[in-house]
């Protein structure tokens, strides 16, 4: 399978391919697929990297890193993990083999020297990782609303994915009713309502069938191992750091800072009022308040 792209741009691209040495986690890697926003060829700005959350896509950010490169004229790769949008399925979905999907998408394939790191959730976690690997590659990091700590029981992740797979899909009737009945199947585990909608933009229609964005077995596989302590090594990650929390969120709690400052000893952090766990989506206007600042600095 080669990488999936869809460039928002009209520079002209060229793929380049080279041959470089990385440290795995053992695992196999598996090709990206990512959006670009912006020249791709560029080399004057440091580029920022996009990765979604836990069920998301490159497509829930593809709004916002419009807004992004036109405040900061940065080029923007938003990206699918792997198992996630348009990637590659892959078996595990330890942090440290997604951290080296990244690391051969950023120097394999784009090539950069450095870039912004920007992760929300499950990407935050895999931008963590990256940063404290190769501090080198990375210029800035922007961790939304998830902290370097294992936070318990915010989500029943294992329960929501066993939902996920008894769902069963009509064939027969249309998208919009594929969703919504999907909707009725799900409510009474998925209990928070925004989330519920979040996840349900991941029925999507492929090949004529009714079917989920994201590879549910791999996700079932790998889900205490996306749920884990940070695999830290004991080193940490000295440039610019902020995270962007949620006021009604409570992935990033007081107790945390600690493990954050340790880690991240210049890291400051903001808090968006109003916001749950997708900050982002919820205050867009607010988390590009925070954010561009922090970017342009």
């Amino acid at each position: 399978m080669m990488f999936v792209r869809n460039v928002v741009t009209s520079a002209t691209y060229t793929r380049r391919l080279i041959s470089k040495t990385i440290a795995t986690s053992g695992k196999r890697s598996v090709k990206l697929a990512y959006d670009v926003i912006g020249p791709e060829s560029s080399t004057s700005i440091t580029p920022i990297v996009i990765l979604h959350g836990l069920f998301g896509s490159k497509n829930n950010w593809a709004t916002l890193a419009k807004k992004i490169n036109r405040e900061t004229q940065q080029t923007i790769f938003t990206v699918d993990v792997r198992n996630h949008g348009d990637s590659e399925r892959g078996e595990g979905m330890g942090l440290t083999a997604m951290r080296d999907d990244l690391l051969i998408l950023l120097k394999n394939d784009l090539q950069v020297e450095r870039c912004i790191l920007i992760g929300h959730s499950l990407g935050g976690r895999i931008a963590m990782v990256t940063a404290l690997s190769e501090p080198q590659l990375i210029d800035k990091l922007v961790v939304v609303d998830v902290s370097p700590v294992r936070t318990e029981g915010v989500y029943q992740f294992p329960e929501f994915i066993s939902a996920m797979k008894a769902v069963q899909f009509d064939q027969s009737v249309s998208l919009s009713q594929n969703r919504k009945h999907a909707g009725q199947q799900l409510q009474s585990v998925i209990t928070d309502m925004g989330l519920l909608q979040f996840i349900l933009t991941n029925v999507v229609e492929r090949d004529g069938r009714c079917q989920w964005r994201f590879h549910l077995d791999g996700l079932e596989a790998g889900i205490q191992d996306i749920l884990a302590e940070l695999p830290t090594c004991h080193t940490r990650y000295d440039g610019p750091v902020i995270f962007i929390r949620g006021g009604r969120s409570s992935y990033v709690r007081v107790e945390n800072l600690p493990a954050i400052k340790m880690l991240f000893p210049t890291a400051t952090i903001t808090t968006v009022e109003g916001a749950g766990h997708f900050v982002h989506s919820e205050k867009p206007a607010e988390f590009m308040q925070a954010v561009v600042p922090f970017l342009r600095s």
